[in-house]
């Protein structure tokens, strides 16, 4: 009797796994819902693989790394005295070209050399020394060039006072004439008015504009000078 209930649940199990079968292969697949590039533009969530990556920041090498050490002032930025010296040559490299070769040979051209305040005795000479020759006549006579800006109450300071006196001195020593051209305005090598001053004229070192024009060349820019030997002016 026991054998045949045993025998009867397993029958009954059996049936029962086959129809379970039989109902999965029925039931109709889920079909995957797809959504499309356009829609997960606006309304996916945005995530760290769809932003732009910002490219590394270079290595730091010797190359590209900006040297921010301090530069010495003496190297970037030249003194005034530096400055007034190169105006100086300009305009006296200016008057030298106003000097026909033919009849003028430059003897001398002095610069302001010095070192550790160490100067040589020429320093206190006048710039420029010409010999003028016309015909038979041979005269020597020197310049000094002076550039200023602008004019000081109502004149120029052309020179120190020991410069005036050392320029006299030359001109007694050497008994030949001495004339200080004089530029000012513009710049060094295209100045608005140049005057040529006898050193005998002169009583201190500034000249006011009325006596400078007493000796204004007006002519400058379209004529050379010219030497008077027998007056001994220069004009």
């Amino acid at each position: 009797m026991l054998g045949t209930i045993l025998i009867s649940a397993g029958v009954l199990s059996i049936v029962a796994g086959v129809i379970v079968i039989q109902s999965d292969k029925t039931m109709p697949t889920a079909t995957p819902i797809v959504i499309s590039s356009r829609e997960t533009s606006t309304t996916s969530p945005i995530t760290t693989d769809s932003m732009p990556i910002a490219p590394p920041e270079p290595a730091a090498t010797a190359e590209n790394v900006v040297n921010t050490t301090a530069i010495p002032v003496e190297t970037t930025i030249r003194t005034s005295k530096e400055t007034a010296e190169e105006k100086g040559k300009e305009f006296t490299k200016l008057i030298i070209s106003k000097f026909d070769k033919k009849y003028f040979k430059l003897k001398e051209w002095r610069s302001d050399k010095y070192e550790d305040g160490v100067y040589p005795e020429a320093n206190k000479y006048p710039d420029l020394e010409f010999e003028f020759t016309l015909r038979e006549t041979k005269s020597i006579f020197a310049v000094e060039c002076k550039w200023r800006k602008n004019y000081y109450k109502n004149g120029v300071e052309w020179a120190k006072e020991y410069q005036l006196n050392n320029y006299k001195t030359f001109a007694k020593d050497r008994k030949i004439p001495v004339f200080v051209a004089i530029g000012v305005g513009g710049t060094p090598n295209n100045p608005e008015e140049v005057f040529i001053v006898p050193l005998e004229k002169m009583k201190d070192n500034f000249l006011s504009q009325t006596e400078l024009k007493k000796y204004e060349k007006a002519d400058f820019k379209d004529k050379n000078f010219f030497f008077d030997s027998k007056n001994e002016t220069l004009k």
